[in-house]
């Protein structure tokens, strides 16, 4: 009976079982897998190279130089961490290690590094902290495991001191030619520099840059000073002779005092004056026509400025205290008094002296101003001209000095390289030396061992002895048990057939009355199949109409046809055994008849039904050959002449077999199933694909094919995995069975 698949559990228990149970039909093959598996071990453990550990701890430590970069930093972990990752590619460098080897021996000098890593298997370096290291060595040499750590660690200090011997000449003869190159660059620029102040006069323009440098300012101190003056003339004038002489020399006074130093007219300069023909001022008299003076040459009391004016106007103001005051004891005419008035008109004159005088060094000042305004402003283009070819001066003298300054900077940086690579090369040199070793295995081999090849040998044995059969009981797609393809298809199992020889399924009349030898288990096995088609009707609820093919040939349809047709004759039913396989049809010579006449000839016309009908040594089963084949004989199985033959047969036969061809690759056997009540797909027990099942099914079920269900052919009892599951299949109660007994 079909099983409905989403009953189906997740975990086929029974199929996993039937899997191991298989296992069993390829014993020797695991046996011969699991000795080779032995051998493998036996022979790894006796012909494989003996192989020595040592595990070795290594100091080391890091050594800053003078010599280094100033933004560097060197105690964090990224700098160890760099330290440590470059130490360790020269520590396993392949060169180190062929080097090491050549220096103990064990390799020579043209040895490649596969010969030397024949011999040193293993040469490993792990960082443990900041201070120590660990040096795993694995060799098929004692003396390697024991040595080898400090004759590596020798090679690399030597490798290194090499090297940086080499570096440093390398680098010395180059960085003194470039300190050469630059010497020249900078005595070139030394050289340029001084032409270019030659030619540029530079001494010169500097002199005139400094000499016209304050022009601007002299030229508006200049025109302050005029304007102040100007000022002051203008009070002079609106004050008239409201302003007496203390006020006049006070005012003087005052201006005087705004000068800078080295501003005033000295001793001994020339003042030349404009012509002249206004009226005199309180500053300038009257001078004499121009054509006679044009000059004045600045006298001592003309230059100096001097405060007598404040002492003569205090002492004054005393000598007036004191007439006041004697006035009142004595009279004008006394001789004190006139002595008193005497001394106040010396002292008055010498005021009236004191202001001629200021008024005239205010005049020569004021005059030389003037005089001096114009020769300041005639000296503003020779300034202009002097500031830009000054400016353009020190710009190019300033590009010759950065120049100057590159060289020189580059000439600086070389001499530290060169300091640098004289008193050091590297950023930081690192100290190796040999600790302890803590682990040393150089009399016992760590490989191979007894306990590790006794373990190989049992894993060989087992993978090959388990794996391999197991791999090709999964990779097999046959169909081996009814409920796995009940399960699969849907359709309903409706038994299956032993294993045996072709002529004992070949031998259609089994009965004992009629001599046969046949075992009663399986004729039992066609009376169950027989029995679930009558138990389980196709279409219209009718079995009279049994088509049986299969998805390939070969797979035993036409014996399966045969035997289903003696099942049914042997309980007394008329039946008629069709072959339908117009191509490769073998009924006839399952049967012994004559093949000169059979359906073939019916299709062309050449023989009528009752011609073709051949009678059996049985009254109940009568046969209809496939005939001589003809070419297109095939087509009628598809056209109405076949179905009438089938109607028409149906009323004078209780069952009619059909021997329909194999569904895949043909044509006929999905048409002529039209005509069959039900269909009967034979499968053949561990030679049919699952594939082709599937395909065969889905063919038939596409053109509406009603099955009766599938045999399970040629199925091999012997086998654990088919007994445990067939085991109500064997002959066990049929032991006894010997000539003239059936049984029931």
């Amino acid at each position: 009976m079909a099983v409905d698949k989403k009953n189906k559990p997740r975990l086929d228990v029974a199929s996993m079982l039937q899997r191991v149970l298989s296992l069993g039909q390829h014993l020797r093959l695991m046996l011969i897998l699991a000795c080779i598996g032995s051998m493998g071990g036996l022979i790894a453990f006796c012909y494989s190279t003996p192989i020595y550990y040592s595990s070795t701890l290594v100091n080391w430590q890091v050594f800053g130089l003078p010599f280094h970069d100033e933004t560097e930093n060197r105690s964090g972990p990224a700098s160890y961490a760099n330290l440590w990752r470059e130490l360790k590619i020269g520590l396993e460098a392949n060169s180190l290690l062929k080097d090491a080897a050549v220096k103990m021996g064990v390799a020579h000098v043209g040895d490649d590094i596969d010969t030397v890593r024949g011999v040193i298997r293993v040469s490993r370096f792990f960082f443990r902290d900041t201070r120590t290291l660990v040096h795993e060595v694995m060799s098929s040499d004692p003396k390697v495991v024991r040595d080898l750590t400090s004759v590596l660690i020798q090679v690399y200090e030597e490798n290194q001191a090499k090297g940086r011997k080499e570096y440093r000449e390398k680098a010395a003869e180059k960085y003194l030619s470039e300190v050469d190159q630059l010497k020249n660059k900078i005595n070139e620029g030394l050289q340029s520099r001084l032409e270019f102040e030659k030619q540029s006069q530079s001494a010169t323009l500097t002199l005139r840059q400094e000499r016209l440098l304050k022009l601007p300012v002299d030229i508006e101190r200049c025109k302050a000073q005029v304007s102040r003056m100007t000022e002051i003339y203008e009070d002079f004038k609106k004050a008239g002779e409201g302003l007496d002489t203390i006020g006049k020399l006070s005012l003087l006074s005052a201006f005087d005092k705004e000068w800078r130093d080295g501003e005033k007219a000295q001793t001994g300069d020339v003042v030349r004056r404009a012509p002249n023909t206004s009226a005199s001022t309180p500053f300038m008299p009257a001078m004499p026509s121009p054509t006679k003076v044009d000059v004045t040459v600045v006298g001592p009391d003309v230059a100096q400025a001097t405060e007598t004016w404040r002492k003569l106007e205090k002492e004054a103001r005393e000598i007036e205290e004191e007439i006041k005051s004697k006035s009142a004891d004595y009279l004008p005419g006394h001789a004190l008094m006139k002595g008193l008035q005497s001394r106040l008109d010396d002292v008055r004159r010498n005021l009236e002296g004191e202001l001629v005088l200021a008024m005239k060094r205010f005049g020569v000042e004021f005059e030389r101003v003037k005089n001096r305004l114009p020769e300041l402003e005639a000296q503003l283009p020779e300034y202009y001209k002097t500031v830009k070819e000054y400016e353009q001066f020190r710009k190019d003298y300033a590009l010759l000095e950065r120049g100057q300054e590159d060289w020189s900077a580059a000439h600086s940086e070389l001499s530290k390289r060169i300091a640098a690579i004289q008193f050091g090369d590297q950023k930081n040199q690192i100290d190796l030396k040999v600790s302890t070793q803590e682990v040393l295995e150089d009399r016992v081999p760590v490989s191979p061992t007894f306990s590790k090849s006794l373990m190989i040998s049992v894993a060989l044995s087992l993978g090959l002895g388990i794996g391999i059969p197991f791999l090709l009981e999964v990779a097999n797609s046959t169909v081996s048990r009814l409920p796995q393809l009940e399960s699969r298809l849907g359709i309903t199992g409706l038994g299956m057939v032993p294993n045996s020889s072709k002529e004992l399924l070949e031998q259609i009349f089994r009965s004992p009355a009629l001599g046969s030898k046949v075992p009663n288990f399986l004729l039992e096995c066609f009376r169950v199949i027989r029995s679930n088609i009558i138990l389980h009707p196709g279409r219209e609820g009718r079995s009279q109409v049994v088509m049986v093919t299969s998805a390939r040939p070969s797979e035993g349809k036409s014996t399966n046809a045969a035997n289903l047709a003696w099942a049914f004759f042997s309980m007394g039913d008329r039946t008629l055994l069709i072959d339908t396989d117009l191509r490769r049809g073998r009924v006839h010579t399952m049967l012994g008849m004559n093949n000169e006449l059979g359906l073939s000839s019916y299709f062309s016309a050449k023989a009528k039904i009752e011609d073709v009908i051949q009678k059996t040594e049985n009254p109940n089963l009568d046969v209809i050959p496939r005939g001589p084949f003809v070419p297109g004989a095939s087509e009628y199985l598809c056209r109405e002449i076949f179905e009438k033959l089938i109607n028409g047969l149906r009323g004078k036969y209780d069952r009619i077999i059909l021997d329909a061809p194999p569904v895949l690759g043909l044509s006929e056997t999905v048409a002529t199933q039209r005509v069959a009540d039900g269909v009967v797909l034979v499968v053949r027990a561990e030679n049919t694909t699952m594939t082709d099942v599937d395909t065969t099914v889905e063919q038939l079920r596409r053109s509406d094919t009603e099955f009766f269900g599938f045999i399970l052919n040629r199925l091999d009892l012997s086998k654990p995995s088919n007994h445990y599951f067939y085991y109500y299949s064997s002959p066990y109660y049929y032991s006894d069975f010997d000539d003239g007994k059936e049984g029931a």
